[in-house]
């Protein structure tokens, strides 16, 4: 596949789907740049354009008929990302942005070897403000979510990473170079995939 797979994560409230909402307007006029919709079961992501909220028992089934290139559990809830739209787009030679998880990048690095994940941070004291603002989770989630603040990537040599602390103009822009570099490179890469079903049998 000649296409390229952009894997955006980062701790809760660090800001990446305002860097994403922002790169979609940025790249609104090209075609050579594609946004994942995740699936998520979550009930108040139905208006979302970045996530399709399903019921826990259609991701279940979804999952178990192979339609997901990645799945992964999060704080009580479930996300899938679909296999056969971005493989199409990876043949295609198109870049692909997806948000991902960051405990989930060993397993995702093992069926896409050659994926190009970035990652998004802010400061703690930024990061508790952002959650208590959106009101989603109660303190206890909040603090719950607070807990992996720190990854480490041993598997992953220089990898980027984004302040989002302050500025979203300022963070947009360095994630929107980061984009267009991966637009400019697509073509000239060949990334190889590894069926999920195959690597969880190994």
């Amino acid at each position: 596949m000649d296409g390229s797979l952009i894997y955006v994560m980062g701790p809760s409230g660090a800001g990446k789907d305002s860097l994403i909402k922002a790169a979609k307007i940025k790249f609104k006029d090209s075609p050579g740049l594609k946004f994942v919709r995740r699936y998520i079961t979550r009930e108040d992501e139905s208006g979302s354009e970045d996530n399709l909220a399903v019921s826990q028992f259609l991701f279940d089934q979804l999952e178990n008929s192979g339609e997901f290139i990645f799945s992964w559990r999060s704080h009580g809830l479930s996300y899938g990302i679909p296999g056969l739209e971005v493989k199409k787009w990876l043949e295609e030679g198109r870049v692909a942005v997806m948000n991902g998880s960051r405990a989930y990048l060993p397993r995702a690095l093992k069926i896409i070897p050659d994926l190009r994940p970035i990652l998004v941070t802010a400061r703690p004291e930024v990061i508790v403000e952002r959650l208590k603002a959106r009101g989603r989770e109660d303190q206890a989630a909040t603090a719950e979510r607070l807990k992996p603040l720190e990854y480490k990537f041993p598997e992953i040599n220089n990898l980027p990473e984004i302040d989002n602390s302050g500025n979203l103009s300022e963070a947009a822009a360095v994630f929107c170079d980061f984009l267009q570099q991966a637009l400019n490179e697509a073509g000239r890469l060949q990334i190889s995939f590894i069926d999920p079903a195959t690597e969880c049998r190994n």
